[in-house]
């Protein structure tokens, strides 16, 4: 058994009813409430005032994040195991663990497991168009693609939006693959040439020569290759530059350095799905995940948590 079913905290949680929005692009505004993916009791929890879940023991829970899931399922509040299996990219945990709606988080570690396995990838690029609903899921899987030697899925039609812009970390494609990106869709040659600085391959960037622009001048003041950086300052002096000021999406100036944070420092003393930070919007084209807080907390022994420690800091001081 799977346990696709409601605990008590999620019953006993309420939403309060607000004034419906009839021309809201949300429909949780048009509503006046938000769906819930259980309604038992037909009411979908609405209530005069808002009130959150009771916290839950998850000490049956957390076990399963590091072993094999049993054949049946404990009835337990599963939305942890479903991050968790989105989060890394496990095909068979995820769609066993799922419901057949998706939950809060849900999307970002699914973007997150796309770009980070390929196969997850390949396995979300066979679904039906009915599941691959959001264009930032068919946007990933076209990331993962290109970043893995291929753009089968980059023709002339593809729809703009589902175009990726992060299309270097986890792991950088063949330089010649950025070189045929940017001739296939050339909308595409600042992505290709910014890929091009993180790999090094300085000989790929002048094939591309593109115009100055301000977010891969963040990027090549992190090279460790002054070429890119004069290369984009020439650009800026002969007046071919995007003049594009990225404010609305600032993510892009977050550089590869910035992907390559260390692990966080905070142990947690309670575990539940909402550990799972999904709510920062860069790395993988504005959508983020994170879950070191939980990997950091479930590495560190009991007799460690349980002696008040909350920061590695204080388990490891420095001398400097």
């Amino acid at each position: 058994m799977n346990r696709n079913t409601c605990v008590t905290t999620l019953l006993e949680s309420k939403q309060s009813f607000k004034r419906p929005r009839a021309k809201s692009i949300l429909k949780s505004d048009m509503n006046g409430f938000e769906s819930r993916l259980f309604d038992i009791r037909e009411d979908m929890s609405v209530d005069v005032k808002r009130s959150e879940p009771r916290s839950v023991d998850q000490s049956v829970v957390l076990p399963l994040l590091y072993s094999p899931l049993p054949a049946d399922l404990p009835t337990v509040d599963k939305d942890m195991l479903i991050l968790s299996a989105a989060y890394h990219g496990n095909i068979d945990r995820y769609v066993r663990l799922r419901h057949p709606q998706k939950i809060k988080g849900e999307l970002a570690c699914l973007i997150r497991g796309i770009y980070h396995d390929p196969l997850f990838a390949k396995f979300w690029s066979l679904q039906p168009t009915a599941d691959i609903y959001d264009w930032r899921i068919r946007r990933a899987i076209n990331a993962r693609f290109i970043m893995t030697n291929d753009l089968s899925r980059i023709t002339p039609t593809t729809p703009v939006d589902e175009l990726p812009y992060f299309i270097w970390f986890p792991q950088p494609a063949y330089h010649g693959v950025y070189e045929e990106l940017a001739r296939l869709r050339p909308e595409m040659k600042l992505q290709a040439a910014r890929a091009c600085i993180v790999a090094n391959y300085q000989r790929s960037f002048e094939k591309i020569d593109p115009p100055h622009d301000s977010a891969l001048v963040q990027e090549a003041q992190e090279s460790p290759n002054p070429f890119f950086l004069k290369h984009l300052q020439a650009k800026e002096a002969q007046g071919d530059t995007t003049g594009e000021d990225h404010g609305s999406e600032y993510w892009k100036y977050f550089t590869i350095k910035h992907a390559l944070k260390p692990s966080t420092l905070t142990i947690l003393g309670e575990l539940n799905a909402s550990s799972i930070a999904t709510t920062q919007t860069w790395i993988y084209d504005g959508v983020e995940a994170e879950m070191s807080n939980v990997e950091v907390s479930i590495c560190t022994p009991e007799e460690v948590k349980q002696s008040g420690i909350s920061d590695v800091m204080f388990r490891y001081p420095s001398t400097e």
